[in-house]
């Protein structure tokens, strides 16, 4: 049941994300700020919706965990957190705003769990495992921060 919903919130999220106006001033806000605000559009309620929209998506997770493992740890997710950055990154999430998909952060979590699992099949230890994906995080940011300067060179 729960990968069926992760499916059914992963489709809307997407068609939500092609087709919604908010979603475009999303991208704009998070492109350029100054630019959105020059053409009308809003930025703080932007920001506040965004914010809102994150808090409902994390209740939602969190119910989902509590319903598959009937309760939930005060420590339930620390760490997960570069897990996400890193799988967005690697989808193709600009840090610096205004870029991806929600399909590439899905294939970006799908290479993180691969990595993850293989790590924990070759018995890996946990700070190792840590070290690499901390690792992967800085190349995929490093990457994007790369190909961000070369883009804007390109334009100038």
């Amino acid at each position: 049941m729960t990968v069926l919903l992760f499916i059914i919130i992963a489709t809307l999220s997407e068609i939500g994300v092609r087709k919604s106006v908010l979603m475009r001033m999303v991208f704009y806000t998070g492109s350029n700020p100054k630019a959105a605000a020059y053409s009308g559009i809003n930025v703080d309620r932007v920001k506040i919706l965004s914010c809102m929209a994150c808090s409902v998506f994390a209740a939602l997770a969190g119910i989902i965990y509590l319903n598959k493992f009937s309760g939930v740890s005060m420590t339930a997710g620390v760490g997960m957190e570069m897990t996400a950055i890193a799988s967005a990154v690697i989808g193709g999430v600009s840090i610096y705003g205004g870029k991806g998909s929600i399909l590439g952060a899905i294939l970006g979590l799908t290479l993180m769990a691969l990595v993850q699992n293989g790590m924990t099949l070759f018995n890996v230890p946990a700070a190792w495992q840590d070290l690499v994906r901390y690792l992967i995080v800085l190349g995929a940011v490093t990457f994007d921060a790369i190909r961000q300067y070369f883009a804007i060179r390109r334009t100038q």
